[in-house]
């Protein structure tokens, strides 16, 4: 699961820094849906074509992070050891994400 959601993740930051960076705000609103196994506010960070690092899109992405949080009671993700590359309107967000939960019964 962890490479996974952190896949996603990565993919759907697009900043970094300080907590104004918008990066940053994404990256805390993907954090705060991921907690609170809220599939609409996860996904409304996304981009409309969103791609993940793996190649698949916004619909694949959808599924998974449905699936992933229907299976668990409770999710708590911790980011550490965030670097950014910018480039011309666009970045790229490299992270470590750590998960922990606990699954429904």
């Amino acid at each position: 699961m962890a490479i996974a959601v952190l896949a996603l993740l990565a993919a759907s930051a697009t900043g970094c820094g300080e907590k104004s960076d918008p990066a940053r705000q994404t990256l805390d609103r993907l954090v705060a849906a991921a907690k609170e196994r809220d599939a609409g506010d996860f996904l409304a960070s996304l981009a409309p074509d969103f791609q993940a690092a793996d190649g698949s899109g916004r619909a694949d992405a959808e599924a998974m992070i449905r699936r992933y949080f229907a299976a668990y009671e409770r999710l708590d993700v911790r980011i550490s050891d965030v670097s950014i590359e910018r480039a011309a309107g666009a970045a790229r967000v490299r992270f470590r994400a750590d998960l922990s939960g606990k699954a429904r019964s």
